[in-house]
Formats: structure tokens, sequence, C-alpha cells
């Protein structure tokens, strides 16, 4: 939003609160409103009151708005959703591959505490302590 904002920003909050019989915000309440929701388009806050107001009956928080103005991602909306027990045991599958071809296994299980010992003066006294008891320097 822009400054030339304020005004209609204001009076949409107002009847925001107004519509859940709330008093009218006092200036302090408005700046903080403004200061959550400034990034994003007037004309997205609006959408975002107005998809707000459709369905819950109790006066949004500024998080709710916020999460209602962000961008939805088209690539979230082109995926389809698994809706049945095959569905969702092939995509686990297909999970399970990728991850095994991407990921390499751990090889070396100490290499915390030979960071450790590389520069002890850089770890308390009791990583230290531990780190020579794994390598069994101690």
């Amino acid at each position: 939003m822009i400054d030339t904002d304020k005004l209609a920003f204001k009076n949409m909050l107002v009847a925001v609160f107004s519509i859940y019989n709330k008093p009218t915000p006092d200036k302090d309440i408005m700046r903080m409103w403004w200061h959550k929701l400034e990034r994003f388009e007037f004309n997205v806050i609006g959408r975002a009151f107005d998809r707000w107001t459709d369905i819950p009956n109790k006066l949004p928080q500024p998080a709710d708005i916020v999460i209602l103005c962000r961008p939805q991602q088209e690539i979230y909306k082109a995926l389809p959703a698994p809706v049945d027990v095959e569905s969702n045991q092939k995509h686990a599958d297909e999970l399970a591959i990728f991850i095994h071809e991407r990921l390499k296994p751990k090889t070396d299980f100490h290499a915390w505490a030979k960071r450790i010992m590389d520069n002890p003066k850089n770890f308390p006294d009791k990583s230290v302590e531990e780190a020579k008891k794994v390598l069994k320097l101690a």
C-alpha cells in the first residue's frame, strides 16, 4: 500500500470492526494493522478482508489477513492431491526412491568430534572432553 491508501484502509478496517460489533480501533491499533499489511497492494488486502468476512464469525487478527494476502504459488495448484491409499503408497514409494538416490549415507559418525578437536579453543570444555572420549584421546 502507499500513503494515499491510508484513508481507504482506515475506512475498510473500521467497517470490518463494525461487522463484528467491535469498537472503532484507536490510532495505535490502526498503525499496527498498517505496519503488518503495508507490504501488500490495497486491492489484495481488500480481497483478503472480503474472503475473511465470507466465513469466520470472529474479528480477524493481522496474521489472518497476512496469510490470505500471500500469493499462492501456481505450482502447488497444479499438483493433484492423492485421494486414496494406492496413490498415497505410490507417492511414498516415489519419495523413498528419490531420497535413496540423492542422499549420501553418513560415513564418518565422529566428524563432529574431529571438528571440535581441530579447533578446541572455539568450543566449551565439556564439548572438548566429550570429543576426546569419542575419539579415545583421553
